[in-house]
């Protein structure tokens, strides 16, 4: 998809290159004939550049919907993903051996007097 976007973009880029050659050419010709030559193909070449742009714009349209297509399968793989690991290990969210764990893997250990931040705390009197 992202490849068509390109060429889409660049197949414009032609478009709009060879539509600004011709509106030149167009100050340049002295025959009424090789006027009308130019007009005409001023005029074929704006519609083709109108299609370009049309076509660029379905292409990126295409590419951000599948893109934003991709992105919600992701998110849907990673949530089915978690749920399966939750399920695997028998994790409850609401689990109450959660709420028990012993405080003294969590908190740091106590420091000895007069070392570090322990001497700068005040004792009660």
């Amino acid at each position: 998809m992202h490849e068509a976007y390109i060429e889409a973009d660049k197949f414009r880029q032609e478009c709009a290159a060879k539509l600004e050659t011709a509106k030149r050419a167009l100050f340049h010709v002295r025959t009424e004939d090789d006027k009308a030559a130019v007009q005409e193909q001023l005029i074929k070449r704006s519609e083709r550049l109108a299609k370009a742009e049309t076509d660029l714009e379905t292409s990126r349209a295409r590419y951000e919907d599948n893109q934003r297509l991709l992105e919600q399968r992701e998110a849907y793989f990673a949530r089915s993903e978690f749920v399966q690991f939750c399920r695997r290990i028998r994790l409850k969210l609401n689990a109450p051996h959660l709420h028990q764990l012993p405080l003294q893997n969590v908190l740091p250990p106590p420091q000895a007097a007069g070392s570090g931040h322990a001497a700068l705390v005040e004792k009660p009197r």
